[in-house]
């Protein structure tokens, strides 16, 4: 299967609240996300070309709202469902709030782990 996203996805474990006429609201854990979609856990089974509306929470206190369609949905264990989601629409600024969330992602991502070196040039002061 080819890949056809767009953007890089980043792993953010944000906490969702989707809804939807049929199914109610459901509560669901963000596994990634780029600009132009997430991947998602939910316990509830959503059919593909369902839209959901969403709302992310993302800490500290942005909510992120907006419309998806959902592309693709595989069953994970016996009670719960991995969905891929094409985002449709972002309200207010959620656009803004999204991306600056990814772009987080992305510098820790880069940084990664501090390692120490062998030989560090930067001096060090002396207890004595």
């Amino acid at each position: 299967m080819a890949e056809r996203r767009r953007g890089s996805r980043y792993a953010l474990g944000f906490a969702v609240r989707m809804g939807h006429r049929e199914l109610g609201v459901v509560r669901a854990r963000l596994l990634d996300a780029s600009l132009s979609g997430f991947r998602l856990v939910s316990p509830v089974r959503y059919r593909v070309g369902d839209m959901p509306e969403f709302e992310i929470w993302a800490p500290p206190t942005c909510a992120i709202r907006g419309l998806g369609q959902i592309v693709w949905a595989q069953t994970q264990g016996t009670k719960s469902y991995v969905l891929g989601i094409r985002l449709v629409r972002l309200e207010d600024e959620g656009s803004k709030q999204l991306n600056e969330r990814l772009l987080e992602a992305r510098r820790q991502k880069w940084q990664g782990p501090s390692v120490p070196t062998a030989r560090d040039p930067r001096p060090t002061l002396s207890k004595r």
